[in-house]
């Protein structure tokens, strides 16, 4: 299983893809815990999609057939580079991913309201975000089931420091909640 980041277009930059490491993912119920590596750490949520099938190339059209969940993710990430860690550090350390329940996309009628710490964001095409994001992926890499894609951050990162608590809800039905220790 993998799990790709899709990360916005910066100035002169297009969009980029990021892989995390599937020991990232931090099994149900459990704690972070906040390495000793930096004391400056950040939280994003992001919106993910579950693919539910094999595919390479896949053609806008049919991308909708290549997923059926999706749920929000919290990203532990360093605030600044390490100097002495490889690029994307945060994105390969382990338990730096929080997942919240797999939801059927067909359940959700859009508009959806994500609430995450303190801010909303309505998102009135779901499923044509989580298309492109399959179409885009799956341009670089075979998709295959169980890869998650994270096509969307919906906050600025958020500062993290112990005894923080991370929540966000969908359409008012809690999602994540995310204890740092």
């Amino acid at each position: 299983m993998k799990t790709v980041l899709i990360e916005p277009a910066t100035e002169g930059r297009g969009s980029s893809l990021r892989l995390i490491a599937d020991s990232a993912i931090t099994p149900p119920g459990r704690p972070v815990f906040l390495p000793d590596t930096t004391p400056d750490w950040t939280v994003g949520i992001y919106l993910a999609v579950k693919v539910s099938r094999l595919g390479k190339n896949i053609a806008p059209k049919f991308a909708h057939r290549y997923f059926d969940m999706f749920t929000l993710v919290a990203l532990l990430q360093p605030a600044h580079d390490l100097p002495d860690a490889p690029a994307g550090f945060g994105l390969l350390m382990d338990n730096a991913l929080t997942a919240g329940p797999w939801m059927p996309v067909d359940d959700f009628p859009t508009p959806i309201t994500i609430d995450a710490s303190d801010a909303q964001t309505t998102i009135d095409n779901l499923k044509d975000i989580l298309s492109q994001a399959v179409v885009e992926i799956s341009r670089y890499a075979t998709l295959k089931t169980g890869d998650l894609i994270l096509p969307l951050r919906l906050n600025a990162p958020l500062p993290v420091t112990i005894g923080s608590e991370i929540k966000a809800s969908i359409n008012g039905t809690p999602v994540i909640n995310m204890k740092i220790k």
